[in-house]
């Protein structure tokens, strides 16, 4: 609660009465923002970012799985197919870096089990406005998953 963040606060929101909200309640009211929240996963639909339509629709799995859980699953073609390792995927190359989670213990850098594939992971945008269509650069289909679905599953974490 510094006075840099507050003289912003003033700028923006001197009249809505934000701008004299408590540290407290500014934090209260953030949390139950998010809480209130969708996520939203865009992929092409094509199976070329690692989700096709049918096995966002008619996968058995009772989750959303990653791109690497489905090539672990065979969705993908052989799970020990080497165009998906590191440094060839962007996420694999993010999350060791930026997210600084150990490298996969497979051959050329793919998980060397499911368990190893399901610790990575999955991409979404935090949906605040509630506007469904989150970011068509990464696609443009978007998986749009309620408060009620991912409240005790999610962890947050930087954008890369």
């Amino acid at each position: 609660d510094s006075s840099s963040f507050r003289a912003k606060l003033r700028a923006c929101c001197s009249r809505s009465g934000v701008a004299s909200w408590t540290a407290e309640r500014l934090l209260e009211y953030v949390r139950a923002s998010v809480y209130a929240s969708e996520l939203v996963h865009n992929f092409e639909g094509n199976g070329h970012s690692g989700l096709s339509l049918e096995i966002a629709t008619h996968n058995a799995t009772e989750y959303f799985p990653t791109s690497w859980e489905l090539l672990r699953l065979g969705y993908l073609g052989d799970p020990e197919n080497k165009r998906f390792g590191h440094p060839s995927s962007p996420a694999d190359a993010a999350e060791e870096g930026i997210f600084k989670l150990a490298p996969f213990r497979g051959d050329a850098d793919l998980p060397a089990d499911y368990e190893e594939a399901s610790s990575r992971l999955q991409y979404v945008a935090l949906n605040m406005m509630r506007v469904d269509t989150g970011n068509p650069y990464w696609g443009e289909v978007a998986a749009v998953f309620s408060a009620s679905y991912w409240e005790d599953a999610v962890a947050a974490a930087p954008i890369d």
